[in-house]
Order: structure tokens, then C-alpha cells, then sequence
């Protein structure tokens, strides 16, 4: 669990990354593109808020700091 953590932590750096450059708010792109690239952020993003639901329930259930 705690090396899945760490996955989790550079992923959610790199996946930042990608979104402040590559996000719906990038320089020049058509109103239609930044909505299908909020979409697609959007569902990117929640695959990894479940990862950190499941990881947070664990850590507390096993007593383990956050």
C-alpha cells in the first residue's frame, strides 16, 4: 500500500503537469477542444480521487499517518 502511495503522489504531479499545459485553459484552442479536454481532465481526474479515497480509507483503518 504505501509504494502504491507514492505511484499515486507522482502520478498526481505529472498529471497536474499535463493539465496546466495541455488543459482546457491552454493558449488558442477552439471553445469545442477545451471542453473535450475538460471532459476527458474530468474523468482522468476521478480515477485518481478513487485511488486516494481507497489509499485514505486504509491508512485509517490501519492507523497509518496521511
Amino acid at each position: 500500500m504505501v509504494g502504491g502511495v507514492s505511484i499515486l503522489i507522482e502520478d498526481v504531479k505529472s498529471f497536474r503537469k499535463n493539465f496546466e499545459e495541455n488543459g482546457p485553459m491552454a493558449p488558442g484552442i477552439e471553445p469545442k477542444e477545451a471542453l473535450n479536454r475538460l471532459r476527458m481532465f474530468s474523468d482522468e481526474y476521478s480515477i485518481r480521487k478513487r485511488k486516494f479515497d481507497t489509499y485514505s480509507a486504509g491508512e485509517t483503518l490501519f492507523g497509518l499517518p496521511h
